[in-house]
């Protein structure tokens, strides 16, 4: 056998992870959610600005349940990916990208659904 025989498989790199977590994260994250809420009956916010509200703001506990379960199952890929010893690279490089900007774009929708978006 030759060195290059019995060196290990190559590894892929993370490269293909981050690009897949680019597109899932921005393409499907937002929008899955949103219909998922929509076809469960999750009852929305009231997006009136907080500072023109006349009682506090109730949220359904099922509106955050709908969130959670959505970001579990935008970060499930890499669980599977890092189960092979060939493509945990690819897992990390999609766990890190789908979990920061998934993180990102979730607080900005709940963060506008919560507190309004209105001119002053």
């Amino acid at each position: 056998m030759t060195a290059r025989e019995t060196r290990q498989p190559s590894r892929w790199s993370a490269g293909w992870g981050i690009g897949a977590g680019v597109v899932v994260a921005v393409l499907l994250y937002i929008p899955v959610t949103l219909k998922s809420q929509r076809a469960l009956g999750v009852p929305a916010p009231n997006a009136t600005p907080r500072h023109l509200r006349a009682y506090p703001v109730e949220i359904a506990a099922s509106y955050w349940v709908t969130w959670g379960i959505s970001l579990i199952v935008l970060l499930a890929p890499a669980a599977v990916l890092a189960v092979f010893p060939r493509t945990r690279r690819i897992a990390v490089g999609y766990l890190i990208t789908a979990a920061v900007i998934g993180g990102l774009l979730g607080a900005l929708v709940i963060g506008v659904d919560i507190g309004g978006f209105a001119p002053d």
